[in-house]
């Protein structure tokens, strides 16, 4: 989950019915999202979490999608909205675990966030937000490798990203652009090559491509393939030279500020994992090519 803009309408859509559990004027026998709760009451709900809130002039559900955007635009957005979300299904607050209020609350919320790369679930008699545990196939992949090689940069950077990747995607979008530079250098400096003095990605992966012979034209192809190979890895190059501009224009290794743009977690995943099966592709040809040993 991301402070905003990164923050999804449907998240906040979600935790506005879920906290209010829905408008007021629903029939009585109507089954709710969440509790239904009073203005007094959502006042209390918010300063458990240390917010100031007042219905004011406003109705119930408008008061509350307001505040929770404001919210969410602040410094401590996600640890906030965190908080909201764990009040807000607090089991203590229901008639029983199995209350069709709370059920419908949990299934709505993990609906919403489960494109964030989040969920919640019980944690010894509460409800929790958890990030998704496993690493993708391609960080699982490319962390196997790292320790193999004992490529020791790789592997930091590989663990920054799946520490990041939902709270903090422009870090590890600039994890993802570093891990590339870092095989890159790690290939150069095995194959005795001079890095370059411009040591961006861009640069460093045409040194680093070019000493590893990265091809389709050798005999190895067969003619009927080299085609859609050189297309392949067209894309290859395309992917290093993508990832390299989102780090420039959404990374956070300039800083941050106001102005800075803002990218949510599944571009930050997306471009995480394309620059891990990069890496992976890199270093078995490496290995291959160059008999790099464990």
């Amino acid at each position: 989950m991301r402070e905003s803009p990164g923050v999804p309408p449907t998240v906040l859509a979600a935790l506005t019915q879920v906290i209010t559990g829905g408008s007021g004027s629903q029939p009585e026998n109507a089954q709710t999202v969440g509790r239904y709760r009073k203005a007094s009451e959502l006042q209390v709900l918010f300063a458990s979490c240390g917010i100031d809130f007042a219905v004011g002039g406003l109705s119930r559900l408008p008061a509350v999608r307001d505040k929770l955007q404001e919210v969410a635009s602040g410094g401590s957005g996600v640890q906030s909205l965190t908080c909201l979300i764990e009040r807000s299904i607090d089991p203590r607050e229901f008639e029983s675990y199995s209350d069709p209020r709370l059920e419908a609350a949990v299934e709505l919320l993990n609906k919403v966030l489960r494109p964030e790369n989040l969920k919640v679930e019980l944690q010894d008699g509460l409800y929790e937000v958890f990030e998704i545990s496993g690493a993708s196939a391609s960080l699982q992949a490319a962390g196997e490798i790292a320790i193999e090689f004992r490529l020791d940069a790789l592997k930091r950077e590989l663990d920054r990203i799946q520490a990041n990747i939902s709270t903090d995607p422009e870090d590890a979008l600039t994890a993802a652009n570093s891990a590339l530079e870092s095989v890159c250098r790690d290939i150069l400096l095995d194959l005795g090559a001079k890095l370059p003095a411009k040591q961006d990605i861009s640069t460093l992966y045409k040194d680093a491509s070019e000493h590893l012979k990265i091809s389709p034209a050798g005999r190895e192809y067969d003619p009927r393939i080299v085609a859609d190979v050189k297309r392949v890895l067209g894309g290859l190059n395309n992917v290093v030279t993508g990832v390299g501009a989102l780090r420039t224009h959404a990374g956070d290794a300039h800083g941050k500020d106001s102005v800075a743009v803002r990218i949510d977690s599944r571009i930050a995943r997306l471009a995480a994992h394309a620059s891990c099966t990069a890496a992976i592709f890199m270093i078995e040809t490496w290995q291959r090519n160059h008999g790099r040993d464990a």
